[in-house]
């Protein structure tokens, strides 16, 4: 019988640029590949660090999707590496005169 891993991913899986952290779990990206064969104990100790990491990016406890996906978007567009740019956003959300 195998035992059920759990995941504090909340399916954001954007890193925060100056600190690596993941913007909705607040994991590294070593630590999210190789999750699944850290074992237990070491899957415990990350759990224990989350809360503080995602309160180092003023995140609560356990991320919040919505914010970590904003978050995402910004760092995208300020690095110029977005698919669509903050003016064709504001565009499309502008109301027609």
């Amino acid at each position: 019988m195998s035992q059920k891993i759990t995941t504090p991913c909340i399916k954001v899986c954007s890193m925060e640029r100056s600190t690596g952290w993941c913007l909705g779990c607040g994991r590294t990206g070593p630590e999210i590949a190789r999750w699944w064969n850290l074992g237990e104990a070491g899957r415990e100790a990350v759990l224990a660090d989350l809360p503080r990491r995602l309160a180092a990016m003023g995140l609560p406890p356990g991320g919040d999707r919505d914010e970590g996906h904003r978050r995402a978007r910004e760092q995208r567009i300020a690095a110029g590496d977005a698919i669509v740019s903050q003016a064709a956003i504001s565009a499309t959300t502008e109301p027609a005169t």
